[in-house]
């Protein structure tokens, strides 16, 4: 009789496949610091580092997995005529800006995308992975929102070199940002805008498009509020990308800066898109 009750206590557990659904992820002692991993004779689990492989889906039948647009860059694929970086869009044509946040999701996000709501501007966030699970909500926000959303790596580790580094920081990213959302597109930013030709090629590999800036708030530095919102309205031209953030230590003073970076744009005749339709990626276009 114990023969048979182990038995049957191992095929329950075998069936139930972990937590439930898809991969049998699990998060490691660190909670919310520690990477999604799969079982580890698998190369198709998030964390394997193996090569080429691509992200794995997501378990089937998620009913609350949110629309995958151009616009919001869950649905975006990286130019085919093979460019990987991009720093700005077209300096001709429409007077557009696009405004992004790095190092989110925290207790920054929810007032930054509550200002953004307000001045009614679209903009674009890259998140960090290992930062999804714990703030689900207000990545969710971020694309009902309107909103689009790509990766800043899982722990904002260096990725230049291409290796297996950016492998497992990809993919653990992308996962979890499928299971936040329902798909994860083709947007990313290398942390501290460091890239090497490692990462060059294996952006080209993943058809993945690392978006870099050419206005930087200097937030991350301290900066007060009126100094950021008068280097980015006088540093800004048709096509900039601003760099902007929402995590990474103390936000309120790029929060409060928000408004005034919008009317001070506006007033130049600028108007607000996210990254996707600044480049046009897959036609999208600001509406």
């Amino acid at each position: 009789m114990a023969v048979l009750a182990a038995a049957i206590v191992a095929v329950v557990l075998v069936a139930r496949g972990g937590d439930g659904g898809g991969p049998s992820a699990t998060l490691g002692a660190a909670g919310d610091g520690a990477a999604l991993r799969g079982p580890a004779a698998s190369a198709d689990a998030p964390g394997a580092t193996t090569t080429g492989r691509s992200t794995p889906t997501p378990p089937a039948g998620r009913g609350d997995a949110l629309p995958a647009t151009a616009r919001n860059g869950l649905a975006c694929r990286a130019p085919a005529d093979g460019a990987v970086l991009v720093r700005n869009g077209a300096r001709t044509g429409a007077r557009r800006v696009a405004l992004t946040f790095d190092d989110g999701p925290t207790i920054h996000t929810g007032p930054t995308l509550d200002a953004l709501r307000r001045a009614k501007v679209r903009a674009t966030f890259f998140v960090l992975g290992r930062q999804i699970k714990p703030n689900r909500a207000l990545v969710r926000r971020i694309v009902t929102d309107g909103h689009a959303l790509g990766s800043h790596t899982w722990s904002h580790e260096d990725v230049s070199r291409g290796d297996a580094v950016v492998d497992q920081q990809m993919n653990d990213t992308q996962y979890a940002i499928q299971l936040a959302v329902g798909r994860a597109g083709c947007l990313m930013r290398p942390p501290g805008g460091a890239v090497g030709p490692g990462l060059e090629r294996w952006l080209a590999r993943h058809r993945k498009l690392g978006v870099l800036w050419d206005v930087d708030s200097g937030d991350f530095r301290g900066r007060s509020t009126d100094a950021m919102v008068r280097d980015i309205v006088d540093g800004s031209r048709t096509g900039s990308i601003i760099l902007m953030h929402d995590g990474g230590g103390d936000r309120r003073a790029t929060v409060a800066a928000i408004p005034g970076i919008v009317r001070g744009l506006r007033a130049r005749g600028f108007t607000f898109v996210t990254v996707p339709e600044l480049l046009g990626l897959d036609g999208a276009r600001p509406g």
